[in-house]
């Protein structure tokens, strides 16, 4: 490949050389009808427009070009505009383009999240991605879903996104199939989130109402606190998945909690197959005591990924609604993902954790403004927000006293906290500041 430095010409004139789609384009076959042209060149350029040259592969212009070409292919019809995915490793006869692994290769409408949540079903194979591409075009195209036309994203009346992905080895069969069904799963999954976004949303305000029902069985400042989070989430503080009611009723002579199917949204929604009811004998002694009894609002993590925007656990938020009788009827359950400008904020500040802190500190019977009221609050603010949500004010504060008890001897300790529905275990490790250091935080998170 020729270089990209300047070149100069006799008189000295510096003249910036072609960048990699300029010579893409230029070797385009000159047969090519208008139509094709018009449609391929744009694409070169968008498709290459964030390539570095030293993430090129050793591929000539040529070969770059047979590479989108296929991808070309593979984009041209769109019947009913439904997703297309394809796993497959380029054969250059086939293709005009060979890899060492396996490419993978994505088309679906613009959507928000859409690309880390296909980057997040890539990564779970066992196979680092090489190279990733993932242009955004403005696609024309007639009634039998055939390309007519590309043009820029932005102003464009339909976007489409188009991904692709070189992995470092050879996927199998069966990998390649698993894959495929783990993204097409996902895009069911993202097109039912942002289907039923603002109504996830709109729902806060039923549970805003569920919540101050409630004002005969809990105290105005926990009904305070709740109402406050709940308008908090809305804040851009919560990426909302899904939500459902589940009932509590009699079943076959049986206490169960029954899912309210038609009150699913987003990845609660349309279930297959369509849950059962579930005997309240049935659950463990933790959960039995989170239905029969219990705070008005539970936050948790579910066992559960997300297979939107970030592998990780989600957020699970649960309302209790309370009957006449003072017993619960049913549970508002909210799941999504805490946002980073939730995790950035201040935990003093937050709702729900403002309040546990506020408890704390009474029951400490610290001064404000002392020292070891500012030592408490900052050692608040150091635990993950994940673990404030979760943990009972009686472990948080028993965890700070062990805390202040180890910054006092300057001693190594361990911490080990289960969650309270035996889902996680959470391990805690004070080391003093002098003989603490990147190399040893390794060992710990290798020998957890």
């Amino acid at each position: 490949m020729c270089s990209l430095a300047a070149m100069t010409d006799p008189t000295g004139d510096k003249t910036p050389a072609p960048s990699i789609a300029d010579r893409v384009v230029a070797a385009i076959p000159p047969d090519q009808s208008e139509e094709q042209q018009a449609i391929m060149e744009p694409f070169v350029r968008m498709y290459l427009r964030r390539l570095p040259e030293i993430d090129l592969p050793d591929l000539t212009p040529a070969q770059l070009l047979a590479e989108i070409c296929d991808l070309l292919e593979f984009i041209n019809d769109r019947p009913n505009g439904e997703n297309k995915i394809r796993v497959f490793r380029p054969q250059g006869d086939l293709c005009g383009y060979s890899t060492p692994g396996s490419v993978v290769q994505v088309l679906s409408d613009d959507k928000p999240f859409l690309v880390d949540s296909v980057s997040v079903a890539v990564s779970n194979v066992d196979a680092n991605v090489v190279r990733h591409l993932h242009p955004l075009i403005g696609a024309e195209r007639n009634g039998d879903g055939r390309l007519i036309a590309i043009t820029k994203a932005r102003g464009a009346l339909h976007r489409e996104s188009v991904q692709h992905f070189e992995l470092d080895r050879e996927l199998t069969d069966a990998e390649s199939a698993a894959l495929e069904l783990s993204i097409a799963d996902m895009l069911s999954d993202l097109s039912k989130v942002i289907t039923d976004f603002d109504t996830m949303r709109a729902v806060v305000a039923t549970m805003i109402d569920v919540a101050m029902a409630g004002v005969h069985h809990y105290s105005f400042e926990e009904i305070s606190e709740t109402v406050d989070f709940l308008k908090w989430l809305l804040d851009d503080n919560f990426v909302f998945l899904g939500y459902r009611q589940y009932d509590l009723e009699d079943y076959d002579d049986r206490a169960c909690i029954i899912p309210d199917v038609p009150s699913g949204l987003g990845i609660l929604r349309d279930p297959r197959p369509v849950p059962q009811a579930v005997p309240l004998g049935d659950l463990s002694p933790q959960l039995q005591e989170r239905y029969v009894g219990g705070d008005l609002m539970v936050i948790s993590k579910t066992n559960r990924h997300s297979s939107v925007h970030r592998d990780a656990r989600m957020d699970y938020v649960g309302l209790r609604q309370i009957g006449g009788d003072g017993s619960m009827t049913a549970e508002l359950r909210l799941l999504g993902l805490f946002t980073s400008k939730a995790y950035l904020g201040t935990a003093s500040e937050t709702p729900v954790l403002r309040r546990k802190l506020h408890d704390i500190l009474a029951a400490q019977d610290v001064i404000e403004g002392s020292h070891d009221y500012k030592t408490i609050v900052a050692l608040f603010e150091t635990f993950p927000k994940d673990e404030l949500f979760a943990m009972e004010i009686d472990a948080i504060g028993e965890t700070i006293s062990e805390l202040l008890e180890t910054e006092e001897a300057q001693t190594v300790r361990l911490i080990v906290r289960r969650d309270p529905l035996n889902r996680s275990v959470s391990v805690l490790v004070t080391v003093p500041r002098d003989r603490f250091n990147a190399n040893l935080r390794m060992q710990l998170q290798e020998l957890f």
